[in-house]
Protein backbone atom coordinates (compact mmCIF):
# COMPACT_ATOMS: atom_id res chain seq x y z
CA UNK A 1 0.00 0.00 0.00
CA UNK A 2 1.28 3.62 -0.80
CA UNK A 3 0.36 6.72 0.68
CA UNK A 4 1.04 10.40 -0.85
CA UNK A 5 2.47 13.62 0.59
CA UNK A 6 1.97 16.26 -0.36
CA UNK A 7 3.98 19.16 0.37
CA UNK A 8 7.21 19.40 2.59
CA UNK A 9 7.85 18.21 6.12
CA UNK A 10 5.74 17.38 9.11
CA UNK A 11 4.30 20.90 9.73
CA UNK A 12 3.91 22.13 6.00
CA UNK A 13 2.32 18.84 4.55
CA UNK A 14 -0.84 16.42 4.23
CA UNK A 15 -0.26 12.55 3.97
CA UNK A 16 -3.85 10.90 2.24
CA UNK A 17 -3.99 6.88 2.27
CA UNK A 18 -2.86 4.04 2.41
CA UNK A 19 -4.58 3.20 -1.05
CA UNK A 20 -3.51 0.29 -3.51
CA UNK A 21 -3.87 2.44 -6.19
CA UNK A 22 -3.71 5.93 -7.36
CA UNK A 23 -5.09 7.86 -10.88
CA UNK A 24 -3.86 10.81 -12.55
CA UNK A 25 -6.07 11.25 -15.17
CA UNK A 26 -5.42 14.93 -17.04
CA UNK A 27 -5.42 17.28 -13.98
CA UNK A 28 -7.51 15.59 -11.67
CA UNK A 29 -5.40 13.35 -8.64
CA UNK A 30 -7.77 10.06 -7.27
CA UNK A 31 -7.82 7.22 -5.00
CA UNK A 32 -8.19 4.07 -5.98
CA UNK A 33 -9.86 1.21 -6.35
CA UNK A 34 -13.13 3.86 -6.27
CA UNK A 35 -11.36 6.42 -8.01
CA UNK A 36 -12.29 8.99 -5.68
CA UNK A 37 -11.01 12.93 -6.67
CA UNK A 38 -8.71 13.99 -4.32
CA UNK A 39 -6.93 16.58 -6.22
CA UNK A 40 -7.21 19.02 -8.58
CA UNK A 41 -4.50 20.84 -10.53
CA UNK A 42 -4.80 24.37 -11.20
CA UNK A 43 -2.60 27.43 -11.69
CA UNK A 44 0.89 25.10 -11.00
CA UNK A 45 -0.54 23.73 -7.92
CA UNK A 46 -2.69 20.80 -6.39
CA UNK A 47 -5.82 21.60 -4.15
CA UNK A 48 -5.97 19.44 -2.28
CA UNK A 49 -9.13 20.18 0.88
CA UNK A 50 -8.75 23.81 0.58
CA UNK A 51 -5.23 24.15 0.95
CA UNK A 52 -2.65 24.27 -2.15
CA UNK A 53 0.57 22.17 -3.00
CA UNK A 54 3.21 22.29 -5.81
CA UNK A 55 4.73 19.14 -5.06
CA UNK A 56 3.50 15.29 -4.34
CA UNK A 57 5.61 12.07 -3.53
CA UNK A 58 4.21 8.65 -2.48
CA UNK A 59 5.71 7.02 0.09
CA UNK A 60 5.82 3.79 2.03
CA UNK A 61 7.07 1.42 -0.46
CA UNK A 62 8.43 1.76 -3.92
CA UNK A 63 6.10 2.38 -7.19
CA UNK A 64 4.68 0.86 -10.65
CA UNK A 65 3.49 3.77 -13.12
CA UNK A 66 0.59 2.14 -16.08
CA UNK A 67 -0.76 3.26 -18.76
CA UNK A 68 -4.40 3.12 -19.04
CA UNK A 69 -4.79 4.66 -22.40
CA UNK A 70 -4.42 1.71 -24.62
CA UNK A 71 -6.10 -0.02 -27.59
CA UNK A 72 -8.48 -2.88 -26.62
CA UNK A 73 -7.48 -6.18 -26.26
CA UNK A 74 -3.50 -4.34 -25.81
CA UNK A 75 -1.65 -5.70 -22.68
CA UNK A 76 -1.50 -2.43 -19.81
CA UNK A 77 1.99 -0.55 -20.40
CA UNK A 78 4.08 -0.87 -17.06
CA UNK A 79 6.58 1.37 -16.19
CA UNK A 80 9.48 0.73 -12.98
CA UNK A 81 9.41 -0.48 -10.43
CA UNK A 82 10.99 2.67 -9.17
CA UNK A 83 11.84 3.84 -5.42
CA UNK A 84 10.44 7.19 -5.88
CA UNK A 85 7.83 8.94 -7.25
CA UNK A 86 7.55 12.89 -7.43
CA UNK A 87 4.67 15.22 -8.94
CA UNK A 88 6.52 18.96 -8.73
CA UNK A 89 4.17 22.03 -10.68
CA UNK A 90 3.19 20.08 -13.86
CA UNK A 91 6.36 17.30 -14.14
CA UNK A 92 6.01 13.69 -12.94
CA UNK A 93 9.45 11.98 -11.96
CA UNK A 94 10.83 8.79 -11.21
CA UNK A 95 13.86 8.08 -9.00
CA UNK A 96 15.23 11.43 -10.36
CA UNK A 97 14.38 11.86 -13.73
CA UNK A 98 11.82 13.09 -15.82
CA UNK A 99 9.24 10.90 -16.86
CA UNK A 100 6.52 13.03 -18.04
CA UNK A 101 5.33 16.52 -18.18
CA UNK A 102 1.43 18.16 -17.84
CA UNK A 103 0.58 19.89 -21.00
CA UNK A 104 -2.50 21.99 -20.58
CA UNK A 105 -3.36 22.74 -24.32
CA UNK A 106 -3.43 18.76 -25.05
CA UNK A 107 -4.84 18.41 -21.09
CA UNK A 108 -2.71 15.24 -21.25
CA UNK A 109 0.91 14.01 -19.90
CA UNK A 110 3.79 13.56 -22.25
CA UNK A 111 5.42 10.50 -21.74
CA UNK A 112 8.87 10.89 -22.37
CA UNK A 113 10.14 7.25 -22.67
CA UNK A 114 7.30 6.57 -25.28
CA UNK A 115 6.85 10.11 -26.83
CA UNK A 116 3.31 9.78 -26.74
CA UNK A 117 0.33 11.76 -24.86
CA UNK A 118 -2.01 9.87 -22.34
CA UNK A 119 -4.77 10.61 -20.58
CA UNK A 120 -4.06 8.41 -17.36
CA UNK A 121 -1.43 7.41 -15.08
CA UNK A 122 -2.04 4.58 -12.93
CA UNK A 123 0.73 4.39 -9.81
CA UNK A 124 0.54 1.21 -7.83
CA UNK A 125 2.97 -0.21 -5.07
CA UNK A 126 5.58 -2.22 -6.59
CA UNK A 127 5.20 -5.47 -4.96
CA UNK A 128 1.35 -6.35 -2.96
CA UNK A 129 1.35 -7.95 0.12
CA UNK A 130 0.78 -11.58 0.51
CA UNK A 131 -1.84 -12.57 2.21
CA UNK A 132 -1.38 -14.79 5.34
CA UNK A 133 -2.09 -18.63 4.88
CA UNK A 134 -4.49 -19.82 7.32
CA UNK A 135 -3.94 -23.75 8.56
CA UNK A 136 -7.11 -26.04 7.96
Amino acid sequence: MLCVRFGLGPNNSMTLGPAPSYLISGDVFCIGPLWCVAAVYRDHAWEVRGRRFVRFNFIGQGATLANLDRAPNEPVGRFGPFDEVLVADGALFANDRPFAKFVEERFAWYFYETKTYLLNIIIEADQVPAMPVQDE
